[in-house]
């Protein structure tokens, strides 16, 4: 396993260590500049944190390099609309911070095809789940993700606690304009893809 954080490491070794597997090699790297030997897994798997590569492609192009013939790349991520993203945005812009949706390069079940299938993967599967649900008006508005929704750069986090609680203000009120009897719907669109590399080819 790879990853750049240490606590997240930390709480994978964890859980290892509970299930008593000892198989599992951690590494801390950054999964973006980490090179590996072609061919050298069947199975290269990253959940949510995918969104968060600043070069989704160029990473595939690696994976594709990495597997084994017939190895399977797995992967999940959401939506463009979910986590209320577009109100984020919007409010992000207003105040003149032009932020790119995180979820953007694979935010439909056709990006996400068309990204495997143009660096060579076959058998592309995807399986779409809804973990959306209703948010109490309080819960919903204090879901501010302002400060992650850009994975390259993190404008608003030069900005001090004053300075942001503007934007703040003004998402809240954006939510209150969805609130129902029923609360405030947050959408949690999930795509679970799973591809393979063919026999005889690499990249």
């Amino acid at each position: 396993g790879v990853d750049i954080a240490p606590g997240m490491l930390a709480q994978a070794r964890s859980k290892i260590t509970a299930a008593g597997i000892q198989n599992l090699e951690l590494i801390e790297a950054d999964a973006e500049t980490i090179t590996f030997e072609d061919e050298s897994f069947d199975v290269i798997f990253c959940a949510t944190a995918i969104v968060l590569l600043g070069n989704i492609p160029a990473a595939f192009r690696n994976w594709y390099r990495w597997l084994k013939p017939d190895g399977i790349i797995a992967f999940s991520c959401w939506s463009m609309t979910s986590f209320f993203t577009p109100i984020i945005l919007k409010v992000c812009a207003k105040y003149g911070f032009e932020l790119p949706n995180l979820h953007e390069p694979l935010g439909s079940k056709e990006k996400c095809y068309t990204l495997l299938q143009e660096v060579g993967f076959r058998d592309i599967e995807i399986k779409t789940e809804q973990f959306g649900k209703y948010l109490s008006l309080e819960d919903a508005q204090n879901f501010w993700q302002g400060t992650w929704l850009n994975a390259n750069g993190h404008p608003l986090l030069h900005l001090s606690a004053e300075e942001i609680e503007p934007l703040k203000a003004e998402f809240k009120a954006e939510i209150a304009t969805l609130a129902t009897d029923k609360g405030v719907w947050q959408e949690m669109t999930t795509f679970f893809v799973t591809g393979s590399k063919p026999r005889g080819v690499n990249q």
